[in-house]
């Protein structure tokens, strides 16, 4: 992780910022590598940062290390992709209709991954006729 990257959005006039956290596991690792890498004051503030969880266990893990603006958001892509727009919404305002719709057709729906091509069919034996 590029912590300068980190310490630049921190930094008062820095683009706002949301953590995207997806397991408890991750919430541990950040608040462990925040700790080593920023300044008390600087990890102070990234517990001040927006956390969007998908989960309730992740929600908790957050609030019991410090972390003091949790956004819980429904199970699934979905649910995640709702969090991330809600939250971006209150620094950007809400999308224009044309522009949800327009972003909306822009990208396709999930749909299951293509099936893999089955191997080659091997070449028929070559037999030695001298030997034969």
């Amino acid at each position: 992780m590029q912590w300068q990257a980190v310490r630049d959005g921190l930094s008062p006039g820095g683009a706002p910022q949301a953590w995207l956290l997806t397991s408890s596991e991750a919430v541990r690792n950040l608040d462990t590598l925040a700790r080593q890498n920023l300044s008390p004051q600087e990890a102070a503030i990234l517990k001040q940062v927006q956390c969007i969880a998908p989960h309730a266990r992740i929600a908790e893990q957050a609030q019991a290390l410090g972390f003091t603006r949790i956004l819980r958001a429904a199970p699934g892509d979905a649910g995640l992709l709702a969090a991330c727009k809600q939250w971006a919404g209150a620094y950007a305002g809400p999308v224009p209709a044309s522009a949800a719709s327009t972003a909306s057709a822009a990208i396709p729906a999930a749909s299951p991954a293509p099936r893999p091509e089955p191997p080659p069919e091997p070449p028929p034996a070559m037999t030695n006729r001298s030997n034969a």
